[in-house]
């Protein structure tokens, strides 16, 4: 059960981490959302806060 336990709360804190991240940018665009939610999967298992600003730099970049 712990293991379970910890491999819950770790994929949860991960997902709430990249959502909260996603909050900094505007999300309004489909394409973007679409796409955020493919990086989702890709950035759960990887440092959160160097993900989000590749996201970040991908997304301001015309």
């Amino acid at each position: 059960i712990m293991p379970w336990n910890a491999m819950l709360t770790f994929n949860f804190r991960s997902a709430m981490f990249f959502l909260f991240c996603l909050i900094d940018f505007p999300v309004g665009n489909f394409l973007f959302e679409a796409i955020g939610m493919g990086l989702l999967t890709y950035c759960i298992n990887r440092h959160h806060e160097a993900c989000c600003k590749r996201v970040r730099e991908k997304v301001q970049t015309p």
